[in-house]
């Protein structure tokens, strides 16, 4: 990248955030106010003085280089075993799935009673 086109976005970094910040702090800061902070994309564009087309565009650039990262989690009900396949795989007309300690244990940590390892 050329000298000159590197003291543009440069420039231009410091005219959209009004700092000398950097192009991944600009990422960072339109990824939280849009998808924490549930600003629409109208009122970021607005905010840092881009069009709604750029806030998109940097979405999807923040979120290709991991600066943004959606995390979904199912609850335990939807993510267990599905009992009807089991059953089926079990060849038995029912199958009945009771949570136990680890599978009520908050992801990472071991229940009461319950030791890593074991």
């Amino acid at each position: 990248m050329s000298n000159r086109l590197r003291s543009f976005e440069d420039r231009r970094d410091r005219i959209i955030t009004g700092t000398d910040a950097s192009h991944e702090e600009l990422l960072a800061r339109i990824g939280r106010d849009y998808y924490l902070h549930n600003h629409s994309k109208v009122d970021i564009a607005r905010r840092f003085g881009i069009s709604r087309f750029q806030v998109a565009r940097y979405l999807e650039e923040a979120r290709a280089l991991g600066i943004v990262r959606i995390d979904v989690r199912f609850p335990e009900a939807v993510s267990g075993p599905d009992p009807q396949q089991l059953a089926a795989e079990l060849g038995v007309g029912r199958v009945r799935i009771s949570p136990t300690a680890l599978m009520t244990a908050a992801p990472g940590r071991p229940s009461a009673g319950v030791r890593p390892g074991s």
